[in-house]
């Protein structure tokens, strides 16, 4: 038998839920990304889709597992993080190395 939560006990419930946690899955963050703004910014993320699932039943907020379903989105969002972050380094280094260190022709200006 599935027990059906009105939306405010689940807004109750999530604003509770954010409450305890928000700081220790920052804090939880820290192992992957060095950056305090970035991992808040990437919590947030998490508690927003989080908060995007709660008018659907497939999400549950009492259950135990909802906190481990938690951590693996932040730390999946801080791996995807890394993996962008490392793809935008090897291209600014990419273009850095196709770039001539000097030209050799000047565009004169006229006025």
């Amino acid at each position: 038998m599935k027990i059906s939560f009105s939306r405010q006990t689940k807004e109750r419930a999530f604003k509770q839920l954010y409450e305890d946690y928000y700081a220790p899955f920052c804090l939880y963050a820290k192992r992957f990304v060095d950056d305090k703004e970035v991992r808040e910014d990437i919590v947030s993320d998490v508690f927003t889709s989080l908060w995007d699932k709660l008018d659907t039943d497939s999400f549950d907020l009492q259950s135990e597992t909802a906190l481990g379903y938690i951590k693996m989105c932040v730390k999946n969002s801080c791996l995807n993080f890394l993996k962008h972050q490392e793809y935008e380094w090897s291209y600014a280094e990419n273009i850095q190395k196709k770039a001539p260190l000097y030209e050799t022709e000047t565009d004169s200006v006229y006025t």
